[in-house]
């Protein structure tokens, strides 16, 4: 399905079929996803906070997901959704490839990675995210801007 006609397409594909769709994971505006939602395209609503406006979209999307019932999930980045998903009364589900081959970054990145035990990842008790960055790891793939 094309991102940029997602919502015709959506439309298409959820007057043929019956299993349940999740969708939005491109979808970078509110307004985006309430479209999905007061249309009915979805059954779960996915949102990337990392490339649709940061955790104040994922907020509102939230509150939008509630008021529709519909189950919201995270696409990538679970350091971040972590936090999203726990704090979202629809929220249900978390991505993750915790997995060197497919995520190295992530097995590199932080100084401590959340823990994921029997499929459920630890909230972090640090502030903010509660993460912390590997100076060494910045120095391998950062760029300094003088």
């Amino acid at each position: 399905m094309p991102w940029y006609d997602e919502r015709h397409t959506l439309e298409r594909l959820k007057a043929e079929v019956d299993i349940p769709i999740a969708a939005g994971e491109t979808e970078y505006s509110p307004f985006g996803l309430r479209t999905m939602l007061a249309e009915g395209l979805v059954d779960y609503l996915i949102i990337d906070s990392t490339w649709a406006g940061g955790l104040t979209t994922w907020r509102k999307a939230a509150v939008m997901a509630e008021l529709y019932q519909v189950p919201l999930a995270a696409h990538h980045d679970p350091q971040i959704h972590v936090h999203a998903v726990a704090a979202s009364p629809t929220g249900f589900i978390l991505e993750s490839f915790a997995d060197p081959t497919r995520d190295p970054l992530w097995f590199e990145l932080f100084r401590e990675r959340p823990s994921i035990v029997d499929g459920f990842m630890a909230l972090p008790e640090a502030p903010g995210l509660g993460l912390a960055l590997r100076d060494e790891t910045l120095e391998k793939y950062g760029v300094k801007i003088a």
